[in-house]
């Protein structure tokens, strides 16, 4: 389970890219390849950097939704992201 207070790290065999403003990301595992949206572009810029809760707190600055449901939503997808061996915590 992903806490608060974690800061996420990016899998170090993954590749990635900005492009017009999506995330693009070649999968390590089978190439496959991933584009995030507007909002899991801008948590994934954020890996590294803060924490689970603070991203969540950038999410609320950036996008006007409240803290439960940004929180919610940034868990959502770094555990996705994990799912996918792209990150980790």
């Amino acid at each position: 389970m992903i806490k608060a207070d974690s800061i996420p790290t990016y899998n170090s065999k993954v590749a990635y890219r900005n492009i017009d403003d999506q995330i693009v990301i070649v999968q390590p595992l089978d190439e496959n390849i991933l584009t995030l949206n507007k909002t899991g572009s801008f948590i994934w810029t954020l890996i590294e950097k803060i924490s689970v809760d603070e991203i969540a707190d950038e999410v609320v600055k950036k996008f006007e939704v409240n803290k439960d449901e940004a929180l919610k939503d940034v868990i959502e997808l770094l555990t996705a992201l994990k799912e996918k061996n792209l990150i980790e915590i």
